[in-house]
């Protein structure tokens, strides 16, 4: 038995455990014993350590892409929250707008005076800060060029910002079994990482209450909204491409390398 064969028992024989709280093990406490007794005999033990160091280590930073998950959720949730203000305070705003028109037609009387023209109307009860804040736009009130909601467009480059942090910590998994040169990641944790994987191909995709940043892409393609001078400056490249906003420089992978190179050098491996 290989080297490597004999650390994929051993890993998988405490992925095994963990995932089921200890009740289940793959090998006896015996078998685990003879095949560490083997190793030793064929000098093989510092090269063992290492790879356990590497596994260790893999735990480590499957729990790094699981907050990084989470904090993509968070600020999913919290972009979909603003969308959906924005949405419903428009819905309020046409709503109110015909009902003030058709005041105005019907020459309706309120409190026994007659009613307010309908800009009247208009500007009195739709001139709050919260119709300002959650338009689909802002206007810029010197040029009158309008641009994309600003709460939008710093809540998607947050969310931006937290999906290049997820596929950071994807990107150092996999470099750790890369140096392992073995899958040592259990079937269940393989399982979450796919169902979250997907769930970021969605937000590449915008689909969802996202799906209506695509009408702020056909708006500046078509030169209706200010492209130039914005809140966020690579809001629009961003929706554009989602996915390729939110990629790792050269950059990024060099230093995800040389912080797992850092971690095991501290625990005085060689590699």
């Amino acid at each position: 038995m290989s080297l490597k064969d004999k650390a994929k028992i051993l890993f998988a024989d405490h992925n095994k455990r963990v995932e089921t709280a200890g009740m289940e093990r793959l090998l006896t406490p015996q078998e685990e014993k003879a095949i560490v007794e083997d190793a030793r005999t064929k000098n093989q033990v510092g090269e063992l350590n290492r790879l356990t160091e590497l596994f260790n280590l893999s735990g480590l930073i499957l729990l790094d892409v699981q907050t990084a998950y989470l904090q993509f959720l968070l600020k999913r949730s919290h972009l979909e929250q603003v969308i959906t203000g924005i949405m419903i305070t428009n819905e309020v705003d046409d709503t109110l707008n015909s009902l003030f028109y058709d005041l105005k037609t019907l020459e309706v009387s309120l409190d026994g005076e007659k009613e307010k023209s309908y800009l009247e109307l208009k500007n009195k009860y739709l001139n709050s800060k919260i119709y300002s804040q959650y338009g689909y736009f802002t206007i810029d009130p010197e040029t009158k060029r309008r641009q994309p909601n600003k709460l939008l467009q710093i809540a998607f480059m947050r969310l931006v910002e937290r999906v290049r942090d997820f596929r950071r910590m994807i990107y150092t998994l996999n470099y750790i079994i890369q140096l392992a040169e073995i899958d040592f990641l259990a079937d269940e944790k393989k399982k979450s990482l796919t169902d979250f994987e997907t769930e970021v191909d969605d937000f590449y995709n915008l689909e969802g209450l996202l799906n209506v940043l695509r009408s702020y892409r056909n708006f500046a393609d078509k030169n209706l909204m200010e492209t130039g001078n914005l809140k966020e400056p690579g809001f629009i490249e961003a929706i554009r491409d989602p996915e390729k906003a939110s990629e790792l420089t050269d950059d990024d992978k060099a230093k995800a390398e040389e912080q797992v190179h850092e971690i095991l050098a501290a625990q005085g491996s060689s590699y």
